[in-house]
């Protein structure tokens, strides 16, 4: 079955040379004002190395109707910086989905955002499923994850999800809900604080590693204490806990007691140096948009919100954005009047195992 990737970025490239290198029928679509590599994959096709190596030649459309009509499976890949997946909703609506597997990666509550897209299935992932970086002009492939948590918006056959699990590199856990998957992604614990707290190096282009040199103690005591919030919101909804170092070393196969030691002797996260050339940075301007609902949840349930409150005051400030404003809230998910009780009654696990 064919698949279509929207967005040629890292992560768009990567999962295009891995479907390509299993045989997969692939093709890719971007955004006329955010056309990324499209231009240079159409010329010279895409070259990979790393865990996926190879030379592939995926389709590349510039019409959507057309990349549409003949997938079956959806991958959007593109950033979910402020707007741009509601911008690409609205583009979606106006096509038949009702037969195709859509899967938003990451997830981050994208199926919510925006009018409703009917589809066959909706899938929304923990996290993409590789470490990833350009290098040399080619996608360096650095780690494919061991297994990566989804959801679907709604139930779904088994049948349908094998199909949705046999598009992923590796294995695949099936989570409670979208929002237990949106709560397990590790981004925005890792990189916004780290960039606060490398500020300096990073404006006066200092030559670093972003992991290994980046995240001392006291940077790694920030993410804890956010991890901490992310927890205490977990355990109200019912959700499975798993700290972010619990997830990361599942990841990629690690066995680090802290995030100190991940951070310092995880091989794929070191392969590069990964350091932000500026504060528009996906680690700040895609990582932290999430942040408002995590605030707002944990305010629904007396959580001390000092550690996310800092993360947004800072990050804020340093990106010149209000992710107060652009961030994901319960509003734009269309959740803004429900109250505590209702939220945890509609998503939580207790609930869902009633059903």
């Amino acid at each position: 079955m064919a698949v279509l990737i929207i967005g040629a970025g890292t992560l768009g490239c990567a999962l295009t040379a891995d479907l390509c290198n299993r045989d997969r029928e692939v093709s890719l679509w971007t955004h006329p004002h955010h056309s990324g590599n499209s231009a240079n994959l159409r010329d010279q096709g895409l070259k990979a190395k790393g865990a996926v190596s190879g030379h592939f030649w995926p389709t590349v459309h510039s019409d959507l109707g057309a990349a549409l009509k003949s997938a079956r499976s959806v991958f959007v890949t593109i950033p979910s910086k402020a707007g741009a997946r509601e911008e690409l909703s609205s583009y979606l609506n106006h096509y038949d989905l009702t037969e195709k597997l859509l899967f938003w990666l990451p997830g981050h509550m994208s199926s919510l955002l925006g009018n409703p897209i009917a589809t066959a299935a909706t899938i929304e992932a923990s996290t993409a499923p590789y470490g990833c970086r350009w290098e040399d002009g080619a996608i360096y492939v650095k780690a494919i994850k061991n297994i990566i948590e989804i959801a679907s918006l709604n139930p779904l056959s088994e049948e349908t999800r094998d199909e949705v699990s046999s598009l992923f590199p590796r294995g695949v856990e099936w989570r409670a809900n979208i929002l237990d998957v949106a709560l397990l992604n590790t981004n925005v614990i890792f990189h916004p604080a780290t960039v606060i707290m490398n500020a300096d190096r990073i404006r006066n282009q200092e030559d670093f590693y972003f992991y290994k040199g980046g995240m001392t103690k006291e940077v790694c005591d920030k993410m804890e204490l956010l991890d901490e919030v992310r927890i205490k919101i977990v355990e109200r909804f019912g959700f499975q806990v798993l700290r972010t170092i619990d997830l990361d070393n599942r990841w990629y196969g690690m066995n680090e007691p802290d995030l100190e030691s991940f951070a310092c002797n995880s091989p794929s996260h070191n392969a590069t140096k990964g350091v932000p050339k500026d504060m528009k940075h996906r680690y700040l301007t895609e990582d932290c948009r999430i942040l408002p609902l995590f605030k707002e949840l944990a305010l629904m349930f007396d959580i001390d919100t000092s550690a996310i409150d800092w993360v947004l005051d800072n990050a804020s400030e340093l990106a010149n954005e209000d992710f107060n404003e652009t961030g994901i809230t319960l509003e734009k998910l269309g959740m803004g009047e429900l109250s505590p009780e209702h939220l945890t009654a509609k998503w939580g696990a207790l609930y869902l195992k009633m059903c």
